[in-house]
Parts: structure tokens; C-alpha cells; sequence
């Protein structure tokens, strides 16, 4: 509907939040507040809020560390996030209007911490997408009036956590609490020689004997001539090697649901708005900045059934930027709060998991995640992790995107704990790289960015 607003819209985006301690003391520092003047002055802000709000009274419920899982479902294992409820209310004071809470933690407290996530937020009247009550209601949009029009938010999460899903109620039981998901089917391709090997070993194991008494398979997962179930795991021949590899793709009915809300906000909204939280990436990959084809593909769906905009979370990296018939898709804004360090609460399974043995202190749980040997390591020693951009989309009174401007920003990957994982505006050189970067991955989409005073613009016309 954003053609008949006859009205511009401003709309500025983030990353997830990751946000467990206050910043409020932050507001004297002008790299700060050059973030918050965008988030303040948009008609719409939103982000993705990666973290359970409760006051961790409520049972963990971490994610197990499975030995023959090997696909990247759940969270990470050993961690969960705990967000304050006091700092929903930071959020609101920084310029947030919408939240998008469709992650792969969002069950890290079960049951009882999407119920608080929920009761939370809504004691603040912030508007949320992606978890609900029931599955009608995670799949729903969430709406908010603003100065340029209403708008609708439709959120979902292709990184699914065990039990982490809504349930559908029925005519004698209620459904259950969880997140809209966007399940992600994975089919492994080999040529029908390296086919014929696999089902030669499934004869000679036995699998195809047991199969059938411990899994039902849903149609999706039928064999064909040219599919074969292997375990968990689907097979699909081709002609070539090189087309050999992992593929990923989104569970119909899952895909079906979520374009509805889209279409369902685009219809009731001025301005529809789609924020998908994803780790996957090619070929079996996960928290890279390079992005699946069936990401591309249903923003690109998302867009033809009416989204103003479609906003990527998830890998913890900047991906690119695509302008698809007029509208911006935005692959992955990254990390814009991640505060993972001062989290001072932490199951007995997070100490196991890092073979920590005194349970009281937190601290030497990140010590044996983040460093070995004194340096650091894992995500502490990877640049883009600490990277991000404000995105800000100017539409015109149309409904077609006008410009689009990009705020680099560091998270301090060199500060000290304290400080690390809260934004500032980057300075010179870090703005650069992180432009750079992100040019460089745009640049398959056809769009290029433009500097202007250390700022990221793009110009679809």
C-alpha cells in the first residue's frame, strides 16, 4: 500500500541487539550520539533483539551440543542471552520503535522467557514481530503509527532451536509460545555414480531396513530416481561435478506463511517491512558474509508480494546490499549491540562447556572463549564481527526508495570488556574499511556506494 501513503518515510535499521548491560552513560560521547540522532530521527526505527528479557529468576534451557548434529540449527551451545527488562526502556530512549524477535536464542529460558520476552515488551507498548502466543499470532505482523505512515512488520528465523517454534492451537488445546519459522531443508548433491556408492552403503548397513521405523518423512523428503535418504540426510544426484555440493532451501509451507503476512501487512499497512534472522550461508556454510541463494531468492519473493524493505540478522556480519524494483534488501546488518562478555549469569552447562570449574565467576568463561594463550581468538579476533552499519532509507512520497544512507560503526573489538560490543560512529579509517567491505559485497547486486562525509550512500536512480 506504500504507493497510496502519498507521503516520504523515513526508515532506519539495525542489526541484532545483543544488549545486556545499560549504556545510558554512553549519551556524553559524540560517536554515540551521532547513532542515536539517526536512530531519533527517522519515522521508524527498528532492530533485531537477540536476547530472552527476563530477570534470571526463570531455569536456562541451553541448546545441547549434539554429537551427530553437525547442521548449525540452534544456538550456540553452552551460551545463552539474557537481556534486562530495564534495558528494553534504553532501547525505546535510543529511538527504537519496533522490535523483530524471531532468533535462534530466543528460547534460551524456554517457555518462560518467551512469555516474559512478550509480557515485557508489551508492558512498553514496543510493537514486536516473530514470537507470539501461538503460531497465528508469531507469524502476524506488528504495527506501528508513525509520522510517515503506518507500518508492518513481519519477522522469522530460518536458524530454528529445537522447540523454539510457535505451536497452532486446535479445537481442544491451546497452541504454544515460540517464533515464526522459516525451517531450511538440506539436500547434499553428487553424481549418480557417488549416488549409487551411498545407496550400496545403506543396503549393506542396514539403514534402509530401519529407516521407516524411526522417522516418518514428510512429503518434501519423498525419494525420487534421483533422491535417496540417507539418515537424516537427502541425496540428490546430478550430471555434472561441478554442481556438486550442499544446497539449502526453505520449507514450502514455512516460505507460504510468512509471504502471507506479508502480503496481509502490505495490505493493512502504509509501509511493509521483512525481518529475517539467518545464519546460513553457501553450501552448508554459516556466519559468512557471503549469502545462500534461497535468501536471495525469497527477500526477492518478500518484495514482489509487497515489502517495503527486507532486513537480514543473524551471521554476526555485514552482508550486501541489494535495490530489487525499487525496494532495499538488506542481507545482514550484523551486530549492532554485542555484549556478550558481561553477561553475569550463566548455566552450570555454560562452565562444562568451556571446562570452567568454579561456577561464580562468568568472567573466566569468556577468558576460555575469547583468548588462548593470552591472544584472542574466535570471534574476538575477527574484524567484521565488530563491524556494522545504521542503514537509513529515505522513500519517497511514490513508495519507491529515494536514497539510502550508511552510518559505519565500530563495536570496539580492541576496547576493554566493559566497553566492548556497544556502538560508536567509526572513525575515518575503520569507516573506510568497513565501506569498503561492504562495497565490495554489494557490488554482485549491482549497487554501488557512494562516500559523502564518511557516510555510505546509495542512489537507485
Amino acid at each position: 500500500m506504500s504507493s497510496q501513503g502519498n507521503r516520504p518515510f523515513t526508515l532506519a535499521a539495525t542489526g541484532d541487539s545483543i544488549l545486556t548491560r545499560s549504556v545510558v552513560t554512553r549519551e556524553g560521547d559524540p560517536r554515540f550520539n551521532a547513532i542515536l540522532e539517526r536512530l531519533r530521527d527517522a519515522d521508524a526505527t527498528l532492530t533485531n533483539l537477540e536476547a530472552v528479557v527476563t530477570d534470571g529468576s526463570s531455569y536456562a534451557t541451553p541448546p545441547q551440543a549434539i554429537r551427530d548434529q553437525y547442521q548449525y540449527l540452534a544456538a550456540f551451545p553452552g551460551m545463552v542471552l539474557r537481556c534486562p527488562p530495564a534495558l528494553l526502556d534504553e532501547l525505546t530512549a535510543m529511538g527504537i520503535d519496533l522490535v523483530s524477535a524471531a532468533s535462534n536464542h530466543s528460547r534460551d529460558f524456554g517457555r518462560y522467557g518467551m512469555r516474559s520476552t512478550m509480557r515485557e515488551l508489551e508492558d512498553r507498548s514496543i510493537p514486536y514481530a516473530g514470537l507470539g502466543r501461538n503460531l497465528p499470532d508469531a507469524r502476524a505482523p506488528a504495527y506501528e503509527t508513525t509520522p510517515g505512515g503506518r507500518i508492518g512488520v513481519v519477522s522469522a528465523c530460518t536458524s530454528v532451536a529445537p522447540e523454539s517454534e510457535a505451536g497452532a492451537p486446535s479445537s481442544l488445546l491451546p497452541g504454544r509460545p515460540g517464533i515464526s519459522p522459516l525451517h531450511t531443508n538440506w539436500t547434499y548433491r553428487v553424481t549418480e555414480e557417488r549416488l549409487d556408492r551411498i545407496r550400496e552403503i545403506g543396503r549393506a548397513v542396514g539403514i534402509d531396513d530401519v529407516r521407516d521405523t524411526w522417522r516418518k518423512q514428510p512429503d518434501s523428503m519423498d525419494e525420487t530416481d534421483d533422491t535417496y535418504q540417507f539418515m537424516h540426510m537427502t541425496f540428490e544426484s546430478v550430471d555434472d561435478e561441478d554442481d556438486e555440493g550442499i544446497s539449502h532451501s526453505l520449507h514450502p509451507p514455512d516460505r507460504e506463511a510468512v509471504i502471507a503476512g506479508v502480503r496481509e501487512a502490505n495490505a493493512t499497512a502504509d509501509w511493509a517491512v521483512v525481518s529475517i534472522h539467518s545464519h546460513q550461508g553457501p553450501s552448508g556454510t554459516r556466519n559468512v558474509p557471503e549469502t545462500p541463494a534461497m535468501l536471495e531468492s525469497f527477500a526477492r519473493d518478500c518484495i514482489d508480494a509487497g515489502a517495503d524493505a527486507v532486513i537480514g540478522s543473524g551471521p554476526h556480519v555485514l552482508r550486501g546490499i541489494e535495490v530489487y524494483d525499487g525496494k532495499p534488501i538488506f542481507y545482514s546488518l550484523g551486530n549492532f549491540f554485542c555484549q556478550f562478555e558481561t553477561l553475569d549469569r550463566l548455566p552450570a552447562e555454560s562452565f562444562d562447556y568451556f571446562g570452567v570449574e568454579d561456577d561464580r565467576y562468568p568472567s573466566r568463561v569468556f577468558d576460555a572463549r575469547y583468548y588462548e594463550d593470552g591472544e584472542p581468538t574466535g570471534n574476538l579476533a575477527y574484524p567484521d564481527y565488530w563491524r556494522t552499519v545504521v542503514a537509513t532509507c529515505e522513500f519517497d512520497d511514490d513508495g519507491r526508495i529515494d536514497r539510502i544512507e550508511l552510518l559505519p560503526c565500530s563495536l570496539g573489538r580492541t576496547a576493554d570488556r566493559p566497553d566492548r560490543g556497544t556502538p560508536i560512529r567509526a572513525d575515518d579509517t575503520e569507516a573506510e574499511s568497513i565501506l569498503d567491505r561492504l562495497t565490495a559485497l554489494s557490488e554482485p547486486y549491482g549497487t554501488a556506494i557512494d562516500r559523502v562525509d564518511g557516510i555510505g550512500v546509495i542512489d537507485p536512480s
